[in-house]
């Protein structure tokens, strides 16, 4: 990676969340892109307690922590593209391996960092990140994605079903 590069990547950081995906309102679960680099990001979500998602005063599900480790996903891809002038990617989480947690729910108030980090890629959109949810240096799940971005530009009215 050129100096230069790194600097425009490491310029990314402290921006929000939605400026590099497509997920609005309550559909968008993470707050800030804090580290950015060629092949992982780093995000930020504190579970706010009037969230849709949040359950029977105990939490948000952990299992939604799928959705915020493929919506880190997605904010990498969308500040990659940024970088070229583009808007956010459309992409699709195509499934989901190894999931492991050590805690049931996601907690009120709690900033969690949310990271993912690129395995590999082929020439055809398809890729697959190693994924984290941590909290105070433990670690609260782990997961790998499987993901499909299209090229840029496309919209799902572009395809055939």
């Amino acid at each position: 990676m050129s100096t230069g590069l790194g600097a425009r990547l490491d310029e990314l950081a402290g921006t929000p969340a939605e400026r590099f995906t497509r997920h609005r309102g309550a559909m968008l679960v993470l707050d800030r892109l804090e580290e950015m680099a060629l092949d992982r990001a780093v995000c930020t979500w504190r579970v706010p307690k009037n969230h849709p998602l949040f359950g029977t005063l105990r939490g948000v599900p952990v299992y939604v922590g799928i959705e915020c480790m493929a919506q880190c996903v997605a904010v990498h891809a969308g500040a990659l593209a940024s970088l070229d002038g583009h808007g956010p990617p459309l992409g699709l989480l195509l499934g989901t391996r190894l999931f492991r947690a050590s805690e049931d729910f996601l907690r009120e108030g709690v900033k969690y960092h949310v990271e993912c980090r690129e395995l590999v890629r082929d020439g055809q959109g398809l890729a697959s990140f190693d994924c984290s949810i941590e909290h105070d240096d433990s670690t609260i799940t782990v997961c790998r994605l499987t993901v499909y971005q299209f090229q840029q530009g496309a919209r799902f009215d572009d395809y055939d079903a």
